[in-house]
């Protein structure tokens, strides 16, 4: 619990960083001609690909439910979209767990597999805590972190 409270007030400083800063260093990035800014700004942008998998992660299981369906022009194009076609989304899936495996066989550390479980779920915690720190970004209290381990 401690490692989420700690990243939801990452996530919250980030979000009010992008909020504040990130269409200013576009906007200078563009009329002085210096790529780092824009670069800048997307980098605080980054977080947000997390909202959006999540939301893309709920519509897709909605969709494929049949609880969730877009009418008119949109849902006749997102129908007949690639984006949406479950098999396009099985194989992104198949990649996305199996490079990590294949590095650890090519590096003869196949013993350590176990650790992907884990990896993974952190990954995808990360989800909830971005939608967190995105609504929590205005709020200014602070929580201490309490470290319990010790590291040698």
């Amino acid at each position: 619990m401690q490692s989420f409270h700690q990243r939801i007030r990452w996530m919250q400083g980030h979000f009010d960083c992008m909020t504040r800063y990130a269409l200013p260093l576009i906007k200078k990035g563009i009329k002085e001609r210096r790529f780092m800014l824009i670069d800048s700004a997307i980098y605080l942008m980054m977080p947000s690909r997390s909202l959006l998998a999540g939301l893309l992660l709920i519509f897709a299981c909605l969709s494929y439910a049949g609880l969730y369906e877009v009418k008119g022009y949109l849902g006749d194009f997102i129908n007949r979209s690639v984006f949406f076609d479950t098999w396009l989304y099985a194989v992104l899936l198949l990649c996305y767990l199996a490079l990590p495996v294949t590095a650890l066989i090519l590096e003869k550390k196949a013993g350590k597999l176990h650790w992907l479980v884990i990896s993974y779920l952190f990954g995808f915690s990360w989800i909830p805590i971005s939608f967190l720190g995105f609504l929590k970004k205005n709020q200014r209290e602070w929580r201490h972190t309490e470290h319990t381990r010790s590291v040698a």
